[in-house]
């Protein structure tokens, strides 16, 4: 099933009020029918203004499918991993800054209520009571466990400092330590990227540290095989701008846009956003002299 016809599919559910739902069993038949294929295919997508324009309806169906199903882990999941990964295409897009700030919120409550059901993890837990929390854990929770960290990583980027947000980051931090221990090639290495990330987008002085950045974004890119391409669009951004490492940044860029979109399909939207960010990054003059 394309991205459009699972879109026109949702579209007359939606119209439909749901009755159709009433015919699955479950709901985990639902999932592995629409909601499954639909984010396998919009990765697969190059038309990014499609996405854009189609995944608003694929966003209503989830929310309308978690509203009934509000303590169900995989269908949180999907909810955050969905509208987290919406964001990304949304900037892309030229989608207002309020529309996205609203797309964030909705990733932070299904990252957080996703936390609250595999774990018992409240969002005012204190940093102590977190960390106790997490050792709950165990290795079948580590992809669930990165989509809830994915979800607020997004929402933190979206908050320009508030308060609310900063509270989050040493909680984000420990989470992604956590799924390394349990996996740290769920996702493609995405827990060693979020880390580099994290550890190579501040000075030293506030909290960074370019070793532990470069130490996982060279992780990430092994686990990866270097094609997700946002790995090195990031790793340029953070590590390479921090340290002032203008060869190493142009290195990471130009692999970007050299990369052939269509040998290797699954990542084809995300590694289309990562290209024109990379375009972007090589043309903003960050090391003019």
């Amino acid at each position: 099933m394309t991205l459009r016809q699972t879109m026109t599919t949702a579209l007359r559910l939606i119209a439909m009020g749901f009755p159709v739902f009433l015919l699955f069993s479950c709901t985990g038949t639902l999932t592995k029918t629409f909601i499954t294929p639909a984010l396998d295919s919009m990765q697969e997508q190059s038309d990014l203004e499609l996405v854009c324009e189609g995944t608003p309806s694929y966003l209503l169906m989830i929310d309308s499918l978690i509203a009934g199903h509000p303590h169900d882990p995989e269908m949180l999941t999907i909810g955050a991993q969905a509208y987290s990964g919406y964001i990304g295409a949304m900037i892309e897009c030229d989608k207002s800054a309020a529309r996205v700030q609203a797309m964030a919120g909705k990733a932070h409550r299904y990252g957080t209520s996703l936390l609250a059901e595999l774990l018992s993890i409240d969002a005012n837990d204190d940093f102590q009571s977190f960390g106790d929390k997490l050792q709950r854990a165990d290795e079948d929770d580590a992809g669930e466990l990165f989509w809830a960290a994915f979800a607020l990583v997004v929402w933190v980027q979206q908050q320009e400092g508030a308060p609310a947000a900063m509270a989050w980051l040493g909680k984000i931090e420990l989470l992604l330590l956590k799924i390394i221990e349990l996996d740290e090639e769920v996702e493609m290495g995405g827990a060693h990227f979020l880390l580099g990330g994290y550890y190579g987008s501040r000075p030293v002085m506030f909290g960074g540290d370019p070793r532990r950045s470069r130490h996982h974004f060279q992780r990430a890119l092994e686990i990866s095989s270097r094609r997700m391409l946002i790995y090195q669009t990031i790793y340029a951004e953070t590590y390479g701008r921090l340290t002032m490492n203008r060869q190493l940044h142009n290195a990471l860029l130009e692999e970007v846009l050299d990369f052939p979109l269509s040998s290797y399909p699954p990542n084809m939207l995300a590694n289309q956003i990562a290209k024109r960010k990379a375009r972007r990054l090589l043309a903003d003059g960050f090391f003019t002299e």
